[in-house]
Parts: structure tokens; C-alpha cells; sequence
């Protein structure tokens, strides 16, 4: 399996969770967590067939970008442009599950290189449209360029942006859809070694399966259910902190509303509700997750508390009008953006001191207790 060894161990986990091995350890004595059964069903439910839909949709956005690219109309087009929307819907859905093999060979970053504080993939793909030598675009060689022009971003930018008119115009069409077809063929690969890499024998699935019993990522019981708990606390640091806040700005007449995440394709706000969404999903595990199980070991107005504001943060996202990017300058809609930062923070609150309390785990003061 590539790059199985730089899968984050039980013991980093805890450390970056703020908490010390022997104070989790010591605390989860006492406490009877289905940590394995946690795990299986978070797999079998939310991990595996969300990498699958993801495979099955860059596959597919692959084949539309050679059926287009093979016969130019309008409406090849437009189907390609539903093709990638609906591979970076799967992809929104699946991002915040970030360790195991998405974090090998920087793949995660290949994916989705953002935020592009230098405007990387604009220069990088500017000079690759300019000489898209095939030995450029090769497989391999593709694999092993910047990593700015591999994924989504670029993709959205010849889709979406200025250089879309390419696409259409004879002269640049040959450079434009070599290009494509080198990203989505890119993208497509790499998410089939991702799946792959999660489901062949003793593959990362085995290793999270048998955690504390032999494997080879995870030295004890509650290492692979400590990941997927640090999946959601990083993820909604990820919308509040990053995706939501970034194109704020400093204030209603001064926004940065280029710096909003996909704005190109008017993605920003889906992609988050998209991602809100599926932590909630993976929270309940269809009745019998992370919620059922504090309600059964004596914590459930913790999980009510969550729920309520899971759907507060949902009713915050569903709740702005238009685009983020013309969110965040409109005095009608900016304070929604901010009430959305606010309710992932107090939901950050709550499972870095509330469930990781417990799940037996101690949680110290870090960058994800909200405060």
C-alpha cells in the first residue's frame, strides 16, 4: 500500500488533540465505549462509500472531459461542467475524513490546493497552457508536477474562469483540453489508489478495524475512533476558521471575497453545507454513533446539545442568500456568515471538552476548544 507508514499513529492523534497518551488511556478505564464498533460502522457508512463516490464521480468527470473534448459543442459543455460539480460534491462530502491514505503523497493537497495565498495554480496553469508539451501530461510526469495544477482548482479555473473561452475557441481548444484531460485523468487515478489503499487486504480499513489488536497504525482500542472524532473537530475548524472567514475581510465595505474557497464556480456555501452535512452523518452513524452512544452512557443532553446546534449550523449555511463571495460585503447577509463561524465554534466547544470527556479522553486547552 503507498505511503502506509505516514498514517497518523494513536499517539500523534492524542497529541494533537491536545491530551497526553497515558491521561486518555488512564481516563477510557472506566468508560465502556464501543470504540470498535464505532469504527466499523463510521467505515461502512460514511468512510468507504463516500471514497467510492468519489472514485465512481472523478471516473466519470474523466470520461466527459474526453467526450467533450472529442466533440466540442455546447452542451459537451455543460455536461462537463455538471461532470465536475458533481466530483467536487463528493469530494466536499469526504474532505474533512483526513488521515489514512488521502494524507499519502501529499494527495489530499493534489486534490484541492487551497488556499492559494500566492496564486499558484493561476501562474502554474497559465504557463502549462502556454507549452502543454505531452510529456508534461504524461501520467507519471503529471503525478509529479506542482501540485497547484493537479486538482480541482485548476480545473475550476479552465471550467469556470477567464481561461474557460479556450475551451471553445479552435486555436487554444487542443492546449485547454490537453490540460483537462491531464487533471481529471489525474484526478480520477488518485482517487482510485485512495480507495484501493482504504480497501484491499490489510488495507487501511483492516488497520482501523484492528486497532489496539495488532495493527499497524494503531496501538490502541481508541485510536481509530479518536480520528474520526478529530475528522470532525478539524473539519469545522476548517469551515469556521478557514472556509467561512477567510473572504470576510475586515469589514461589510472592505471583504476579500476572492479569497472565499471555489468562488469561480459559485461553490463556496455548497461545498460547506455539503461538509456540515456529512459530519452530522458521521456524528449519528444512522442512529448508533458518536450521539447514541453518550444518550446511552449517561450524557444525552450532550448529544442533544449537538444536535441542536448541528442544525442551528445548517440552518446558519442554508440561511444566506446568494453567493459567500457577495455574502460577506452585504450588510443583510455578512452577519449570517458570522453567526455560521460562531455555531462551529461552540460545536467545536462541545466535542473537544464534552465528548472527549466522555470518551474518556482529557482534553487540554488547544486551538479547537473554541475559545
Amino acid at each position: 500500500m503507498n505511503g502506509f507508514t505516514g498514517t497518523i499513529s494513536a499517539a500523534l492523534l492524542v497529541s494533537v488533540l491536545g491530551l497526553t497518551q497515558t491521561e486518555g488511556l488512564a481516563a477510557t478505564k472506566d468508560v465502556d465505549i464501543p470504540f470498535e464498533a464505532l469504527t466499523s460502522r463510521a467505515l461502512d457508512l460514511v468512510i468507504l462509500p463516500g471514497y467510492g463516490r468519489f472514485a465512481e464521480t472523478t471516473e466519470r468527470l474523466s470520461g466527459v472531459t474526453r467526450s467533450f473534448c472529442s466533440d466540442p459543442t455546447t452542451q459537451g459543455f455543460q455536461n462537463l461542467t455538471m461532470a465536475f460539480h458533481e466530483a467536487w460534491d463528493s469530494w466536499a462530502g469526504i474532505q474533512y475524513i483526513g488521515f489514512g491514505p488521502v494524507s499519502f503523497l501529499d494527495r489530499s493537497f493534489r486534490i484541492q490546493y487551497w488556499p492559494d495565498r500566492r496564486n499558484s495554480v493561476g501562474k502554474e496553469l497559465s504557463a502549462l497552457l502556454a507549452n502543454p508539451a505531452p510529456e508534461k501530461l504524461a501520467d507519471t510526469a503529471f503525478r509529479e508536477t506542482t501540485v497547484a495544477v493537479q486538482g480541482f482548482p485548476a480545473s475550476e479555473r479552465l471550467m469556470f474562469g477567464k481561461e474557460a473561452a479556450g475551451f471553445l475557441e479552435p486555436s487554444t481548444r487542443e492546449a485547454h483540453c490537453a490540460v483537462a484531460l491531464a487533471i481529471t485523468t489525474n484526478l480520477a487515478g488518485m482517487s482510485g489508489d485512495i480507495l484501493e489503499d482504504w480497501t484491499e487486504a490489510g488495507g487501511f480499513a483492516k488497520a482501523m478495524q484492528t486497532a489496539g489488536r495488532g495493527s499497524i497504525a494503531y496501538e490502541t482500542k481508541e485510536g481509530s475512533t479518536a480520528d474520526l472524532m478529530k475528522s470532525i473537530l478539524v473539519g469545522l475548524e476548517v469551515i469556521g476558521e478557514l472556509k467561512l472567514s477567510r473572504p470576510l475581510g475586515k469589514s461589510v465595505d472592505r471583504p476579500r471575497s476572492k479569497r472565499a474557497e471555489a468562488w469561480r464556480s459559485k461553490r463556496s456555501l455548497r461545498n460547506v453545507r455539503i461538509a456540515a452535512a456529512a459530519m452530522l452523518k458521521l456524528y449519528n452513524l444512522e442512529g448508533d454513533g458518536f450521539g447514541s452512544t453518550l444518550a446511552e452512557s449517561g450524557h444525552p443532553e450532550l448529544d442533544a446539545q449537538i444536535h441542536r446546534e448541528f442544525d442551528a449550523l445548517l440552518d446558519d449555511l442554508n440561511g444566506i442568500e446568494g453567493t459567500l463571495a457577495d455574502a460577506v460585503g452585504d450588510g443583510v447577509e455578512r452577519p449570517k456568515v458570522i453567526a455560521a463561524i460562531e455555531t462551529t465554534r461552540r460545536l467545536r466547544t462541545l466535542f473537544a471538552q464534552g465528548v472527549a470527556s466522555a470518551f474518556g479522553l482529557v482534553v487540554g486547552f488547544n486551538s479547537l476548544d473554541g475559545d
